[in-house]
């Protein structure tokens, strides 16, 4: 599911896209939302570095998982582990 919400600060206002981190395209940079994948899979994606409010940027596709660079660390994890994280971009 793909909302979008308007962000207003100082008179400006931006159009932010949420989208699930499944959806970002390679190379695009989001900022991840939450995490609400089942308890076990969330703290071991949170152990990770997968936390609200940090940086986030798929570099590597495959069929099964995608590569993130998160904090300049290269991490690889399974499509449907991620499946439930919300980013915007």
């Amino acid at each position: 599911m793909h909302y979008s919400y308007l962000v207003s600060y100082n008179k400006l206002r931006v159009w932010v896209g949420v989208m699930k981190l499944n959806d970002l395209k390679i190379n695009e940079e989001g900022v991840i939302i939450s995490v609400k994948a089942p308890l076990n899979i969330k703290r071991r994606l949170m152990d990770i570095g997968f936390i609200k409010g940090v940086s986030i940027m798929p570099i590597l596709n495959s069929s099964s998982m995608r590569a993130y660079n998160i904090k300049g660390t290269v991490i690889g994890v399974r499509k449907e582990d991620t499946a439930d994280i919300e980013v915007e971009r």
